[in-house]
């Protein structure tokens, strides 16, 4: 599926990992789209998504929050592996009043109401 959410996001990159369930990425919460757009506009980088919306389901399996940002399609893991732009990346989601969770190859990215940094596990 070929559907543009936005100037550098097609729908399919947000899709569901699963591929079993029917979240294409069309499911994405609008306005997180227009905010990961606007990061992306100021990061001025491809951004290589892993993990966006996902299904109940695949959302147990990867050991995910019940109420989780990404089963509300408000949140997108980025992979992140070279420091220096990994710290541009949070430095610009944080001015935006987004949150980012920290791990050892990716950036987890939502805009919740209380912005914050988060570590997670390697």
């Amino acid at each position: 599926m070929n559907l543009r959410l936005s100037k550098n996001f097609l729908a399919r990159e947000f899709r569901c990992r699963c591929d079993q369930c029917e979240f294409t990425g069309q499911q994405m919460n609008p306005d997180f789209v227009d905010f990961l757009q606007q990061v992306r506009t100021i990061f001025d980088r491809e951004m290589l998504i892993l993990s966006a919306i996902r299904c109940p389901a695949h959302n147990r399996r990867v050991g995910g929050k019940t109420q989780s940002f990404h089963t509300l399609g408000r949140a997108v893991d980025v992979a992140v592996v070279d420091p220096y732009l990994r710290h541009e990346l949070m430095r610009i989601v944080l001015d935006m009043g987004g949150t980012c969770g920290v791990y050892s190859t990716f950036i987890h990215i939502d805009n919740r109401k209380n912005p914050l940094v988060f570590y997670g596990g390697s």
